[in-house]
């Protein structure tokens, strides 16, 4: 299930991103960039993480900003397909693991993937 989760949790962050970029609030609001949705999303994500633990938040910081850049070189249509994707690897994993998605039970979850993702691959907080 993990490995299921190290994969599709970010291609669904990539692709949800990339989506909401589509959704722009205000225009030329900063140096010329519009306010999207996407980027609303990332910049409140990002807050929850450094308020979480300073380490692993600046760390997913730094791969938002990839993945934000990264989602506005995709088109739509393969974000949609990239978004269907992910979310087949996350149902096969679980059903794989016999259990349902955490964020069943507590919406939070959803924000908490990707920090669980961050945490596989770089080992800042131990068990």
């Amino acid at each position: 299930n993990v490995r299921y989760h190290l994969v599709g949790i970010p291609v669904i962050m990539i692709a949800i991103v990339g989506m909401l970029d589509h959704w722009v609030w205000f225009e030329n609001v900063a140096f010329g960039a519009p306010l999207t949705a996407g980027l609303a999303l990332l910049v409140g994500a990002n807050l929850f993480y450094l308020s979480l633990h300073r380490l692993l938040g600046f760390s997913m910081v730094l791969v938002t900003v990839f993945m934000y850049w990264l989602s506005l070189r995709i088109p739509f249509a393969v974000q949609v397909g990239l978004f269907i994707f992910g979310w087949i690897l996350q149902l096969k994993g679980h059903k794989i693991e016999g259990r349902k998605p955490a964020f069943l039970d507590n919406f939070v979850h959803l924000l908490i993937g990707p920090l669980f993702v961050q945490n596989e691959v770089l080992s800042i907080v131990k068990d």
